[in-house]
């Protein structure tokens, strides 16, 4: 941790399945405070609890290269989770969250709520394996129909069901920004069979990734380079229209 402060060349540290522990990660985040290259940090399997990721979160409030960071098996709960969530306030570049196989409940997702509405800078965030449930799944979904920065999450093994698919969905007639959805199979709405919601909400996701990989550019740039990609019938229709 020490050598993090002196070297300010090294981006990459991979500790998963050390036995860092909460101690070591106070080491880290104070580190992390003068250290101004470091761009990825794993820390998966260390095991870290909710006093580790606290003094983290100290740490990467105060970095401006940290973009990835992942906390996945570990014992975090909700205040831990709360605590790295705050610190992105302070934190412009990290983009990448994993938190996945860990202790966070719908409290924990109320706090990256907040985050997500006021479109921080996450892209990835992967909580799967965690027990939210349905209230947390929903509290996510809404703050995400006025999110327009995070283009994945995975909430697979979360308890999620009907309700809280139902409000993925529903999340997804107005969010623009996600490219990738990951939840458990068979937990469709029960107006829906499963595969017809498996069909919508992949539908819903090309409809995303068509207006950022094809109708932005072209608005902005008047300009669409497809050559040698194959379209569906739906994208060829919607170029068309703005023409």
């Amino acid at each position: 941790a020490e050598g993090l402060k002196i070297n300010q060349a090294l981006t990459s540290i991979n500790l998963s399945d050390c036995n860092i522990g909460d101690e070591g990660c106070k080491a880290l985040g104070e580190s992390l405070k003068d250290n101004h290259a470091l761009a990825s940090l794993d820390l998966a399997r260390c095991p870290v609890g909710d006093d580790g990721c606290k003094a983290l979160a100290e740490g990467i409030g105060d970095s401006a290269t940290l973009e990835q960071i992942d906390l996945s098996y570990n014992r975090c709960g909700d205040e831990g989770f709360a605590a790295i969530v705050e610190s992105l306030k302070r934190n412009a570049t990290l983009t990448d969250l994993e938190f996945s196989n860990n202790r966070v409940s719908a409290v924990g997702c109320a706090a990256l709520a907040e985050h997500l509405e006021a479109n921080g800078s996450l892209v990835h965030a992967r909580l799967s394996d965690n027990s939210f449930g349905d209230d947390g799944c929903k509290i996510l979904a809404q703050s995400l129909k006025r999110n327009r920065t995070l283009q994945s999450l995975e909430v697979y093994g979360c308890s999620v069901k009907q309700a809280g698919a139902a409000a993925l969905l529903q999340m997804l007639e107005e969010n623009t920004a996600i490219l990738k959805l990951v939840f458990d199979d068979g937990v469709a709405p029960s107006t829906l069979s499963n595969a017809e919601f498996e069909a919508l909400v992949q539908r819903r996701l090309a409809d995303n990734a068509a207006q950022r990989h094809v109708i932005v550019p072209m608005l902005l740039n008047g300009q669409v380079h497809l050559a040698g990609e194959e379209i569906s019938d739906e994208l060829k229709y919607l170029i068309v229209s703005l023409l």
